[in-house]
């Protein structure tokens, strides 16, 4: 079930008491009843789906291309349509949903680096870290390191930051470096650290792999971090076949969690 599927179902279970003066028609006895199974729509989820989708096409709300600013008419309306060929289970929970969604807001929101922080921003926009990736390698004639990258997707032209984690994650990168290169007590120069080193240094910094993902990185954690995001590989073609999913993955999250936050802030801004 997609995230619009989510509202519909939460928003359309929960307009039957929405108006007390409108309340839907009489179902009729051939309605289906509907329940949720594994996230989606029992039985027939296409054909829910798709039924919903054709009654939004039917009648288009001007200020509603959102659905908080649906208004209350339409929402009616939609949900009349509903009623006439579907019924929810009893055992349906409109709260349960409206609870997950506040809960999912609120992660997408939340300061992982301590109150007043911020939210975890970046500047990657639509592109995958895999294509930012590859711009970098095509300036410095090698593949970037995970700071490089790091930086790159983090730090705007005018050489601050997008978020305050972001700009401690870089300064403790600094410092690493910088005890890094301290000069040998026989008065040599110090070896710049290599690419691994550096990788090794970020992986450090940023807390190491958290839920199957490296933070940072995005779906350019299966060529920085090899190691890490695919343990399970033995080389061959099934490897290859795992770090190609897991980079699948990674970019899908990543387009995912671009909307989401986009979204929310256009929300905000009206």
């Amino acid at each position: 079930m997609t995230n619009d599927d989510v509202i519909i179902v939460t928003s359309l279970h929960t307009m039957s008491g929405h108006r007390d003066d409108s309340p839907p028609p009489p179902p009729p006895d051939d309605r289906i009843e509907l329940t949720i199974r594994d996230g989606i729509f029992f039985p027939h989820n296409n054909r829910v789906s798709r039924y919903i989708s054709a009654q939004f096409s039917l009648q288009t709300c001007d200020p509603g291309w959102s659905w908080r600013y649906v208004t209350p008419e339409q929402r009616q309306w939609y949900w009349e349509q509903f009623c006439t060929r579907y019924t929810w289970a009893a055992d349906i929970d409109a709260q349960d949903w409206q609870d997950r969604a506040a809960k999912n807001k609120a992660n997408r929101n939340s300061e992982p680096t301590g109150e007043g922080t911020g939210t975890t921003e970046h500047i990657a926009g639509a592109k995958t870290y895999s294509a930012h990736g590859q711009d970098l390698r095509a300036r410095h004639g090698r593949d970037p390191t995970s700071w490089e990258l790091y930086v790159h997707t983090h730090r705007h032209d005018d050489g601050s930051f997008v978020d305050t984690r972001s700009r401690l994650i870089h300064e403790e990168m600094e410092r690493y470096m910088a005890e890094s290169m301290t000069p040998t007590d026989d008065g040599s120069e110090p070896a710049v650290p290599s690419p691994q080193s550096v990788n090794s240094m970020f992986k450090t910094v940023v807390g190491g792999k958290k839920k199957g993902r490296m933070y940072g990185c995005g779906s350019m954690a299966s060529t920085l971090y090899p190691d890490e995001m695919a343990p399970g590989r033995r080389g061959g073609s099934s490897g290859v076949s795992q770090s190609s999913q897991s980079q699948q993955m990674a970019d899908m999250r990543q387009t995912l969690d671009s909307s989401l936050r986009r979204n929310d802030e256009l929300c905000e801004r009206m």
